[in-house]
């Protein structure tokens, strides 16, 4: 905890990591002021981790609170009252960047103002209903091509398939449908992700801080490109823990120091992997925070308006948000180094 320096600086938390068992929750904290409210949620993890930094529970309707946690997109005019010292972790219209077609949209929209290479990190992507006869159109001029549908607002796998058949497509559900990248980059003969924290603490200014620890999420089946016979092997082409922890080939890594075993490393592990096989992990970083940039750069403006309608102080909103990254072979070509001797 921070307070008052010689009376010149405000007063500032510390927050450190919760490290107990979620299944243990904190000891009750003395009341020194501080209070949390849970929106529509009891993430554990969340809540643990204030009361262990000396926050407690807002009881009541009425009673003042530092800091509010949603899971959800928050209605603007809970915005408008906010103090001065009162946080919520999400800006207005945040969904622009959560949701899976609004996401798609934004960055189509950049593509269109400032060239498809300055943003080219996202696959050709239908918007569904909406695109459905442009999808219908691009899948005819490549029948073998597959693609990888998924819900427009889902999460942790669910509703996921890949298809080359359109039939199998709903033309009347809100979905997206994206070209399956065909040669993703694996290890050990597995596909997988990066899943990468980032945090907005500014909008005006834009101010952006990346976790230097993640993870890689690996699917639980070796990596075969699509055909008829495997389309359908959700743990062989997604790569959702909440999948593929159902797989009876999922490991589990129990012991922090080997954090580079099992079905979920470390980005320190998969780092040291990369570097193993001569990929220049510098490069591919400096990537990947392009990546993540860009693509916040994209729903910025809107945004920035919405807090400028909605929102009483510019320090009201903060937001923490996780990249999903897939790796294809492309982007190692560019980023593998020689090794020398």
């Amino acid at each position: 905890m921070g307070n008052r320096a010689a009376g010149k600086h405000p007063r500032h938390l510390k927050f450190r990591p919760y490290v107990d068992p979620i299944s243990v929750r904190p000891s009750r904290p003395a009341d020194r002021g501080y209070y949390y409210k849970m929106f529509k949620n009891s993430v554990a993890l969340i809540r643990f981790t204030l009361e262990d930094n000396g926050f407690r529970e807002a009881i009541g309707q009425n009673q003042e609170w530092s800091i509010m946690w949603s899971v959800s997109s928050m209605k603007s005019e809970m915005y408008q009252f906010l103090t001065k010292y009162q946080k919520i972790n999400h800006f207005p219209r945040s969904i622009e960047i959560t949701r899976k077609d609004c996401l798609c949209k934004n960055i189509t929209k950049m593509q269109s103002l400032y060239g498809y290479r300055h943003f080219d990190f996202v696959p050709r992507t239908f918007v569904l209903p909406q695109e459905f006869p442009l999808l219908v159109e691009a899948a005819d001029n490549s029948v073998n091509k597959f693609w990888i549908v998924k819900p427009a607002a889902s999460s942790q796998g669910r509703g996921i398939f890949v298809t080359n058949n359109i039939a199998e497509i709903p033309s009347n559900t809100q979905l997206i449908a994206s070209q399956y990248i065909n040669d993703p980059l694996l290890v050990n003969g597995y596909k997988f992700d990066l899943r990468i924290y980032l945090a907005i603490t500014s909008i005006e200014p834009l101010r952006l801080y990346t976790y230097e620890e993640g993870l890689a999420r690996f699917a639980t089946c070796k990596y075969s490109a699509p055909i008829m016979g495997n389309k359908g092997n959700r743990f062989m082409h997604l790569t959702n823990y909440s999948v593929n922890k159902h797989n009876t080939n999922f490991v589990s890594n129990e012991d922090p120091r080997a954090d580079g075993v099992g079905s979920k490393w470390s980005l320190t592990a998969l780092k040291k992997h990369f570097e193993s096989c001569g990929i220049n992990c510098e490069l591919l970083w400096r990537r990947v925070d392009e990546i993540m940039i860009k693509t916040v750069l994209s729903i910025e403006p809107l945004i920035k308006s919405s807090c400028d309608m909605h929102v009483p102080y510019k320090s009201n909103c903060f937001e923490l948000l996780g990249f999903d990254i897939l790796i294809d072979l492309s982007l190692i070509h560019i980023c593998r180094c020689r090794r020398r001797g």
